[in-house]
């Protein structure tokens, strides 16, 4: 329910709360990848190949949904002051040092102990075991922040893609989703973690969906602004489409959860 009022809040609000969070959440990766280098033993290992081409396949296929969330901004370039190049230059840097933070998490990752790695929340348990329980503490509630934060994109951003595609006002279409939303926490009380698995698929198939949709109808948006020079930005937006429905594809035949 907190999640619903803050997107039903101007759109202006939901947005400096997600900054906050999210420079908070930075704060705390940066605190765990010097936990990490401090106590990897050879973190520059970590940069070789450890299997083989089918399993490194799989996971770049889970790792590319980090820059299909990543794209979830684009849904509010319509309102950003300053239009494309304000989000051009916002992306731009925000993944320049996002980029950076997670590399200097990451690399040393590879490099802890498996059963810290394999934790559920494996931030939080290499906190526990390297450094104290008040940094792990932070980094697990850091790591419900980052996903509550998400949660909190994807339905702004269904909304707006909900008003462009069939005409209805953003916060009816907000309002509209908000009650299966509201419903189905409800619901997940009974059983938490099996709703989550449960909800898990849909939640991708739908975010897949939206991005697919958007990437479909770039081009005929692109022709209305460049009569001869929409082609080759449509051969690439059809590719991205390519891409959305692959992973699609993907999460409805579970191979993005195995």
């Amino acid at each position: 329910m907190a999640i619903t009022a803050l997107v039903l809040l101007r759109v202006t609000v939901a947005a400096a709360v997600l900054l906050v969070s999210a420079v908070a959440q930075l704060g705390l990766l940066l605190a765990l990848g010097v936990v990490e280098l401090s106590n990897a033993p050879q973190p520059a290992d970590s940069l070789a190949p450890h299997v083989g081409a089918g399993p490194l396949f799989d996971g770049a296929l889970g790792l590319s949904l980090l820059f299909v969330c990543a794209s979830l901004p684009l849904f509010f370039g319509g309102e950003a002051r300053g239009g494309a190049r304000t989000m051009r230059l916002a992306i731009l840097a925000a993944f320049c040092v996002v980029s950076a933070y997670l590399l200097v998490v990451a690399v040393p990752f590879a490099q802890m102990p498996p059963e810290l790695r394999s934790a559920e929340i494996p931030g939080m348990a290499i906190a526990e075991a390297y450094s104290s329980h008040s940094l792990a503490v932070a980094i697990g509630l850091g790591s419900a922040v980052s996903i509550v934060g998400l949660i909190v994109i994807e339905f702004l951003a269904l909304g707006r893609l909900a008003h462009y595609v069939l005409g209805v006002p953003v916060r009816g279409a907000l309002a509209v989703i908000a009650v299966p939303f509201i419903a189905v926490d409800a619901i997940s009380l009974i059983n938490p973690e099996g709703i989550y698995e449960s909800l898990l698929r849909p939640a991708l198939i739908a975010l897949f969906i939206a991005q697919g949709v958007v990437f479909l109808a770039y081009p005929l948006y692109r022709r209305t602004l460049d009569r001869r020079g929409w082609i080759a930005p449509s051969v690439v937006a059809a590719l991205a489409a390519a891409l959305m429905f692959y992973g699609l594809y993907n999460a409805i035949t579970d191979k993005l959860f195995t």
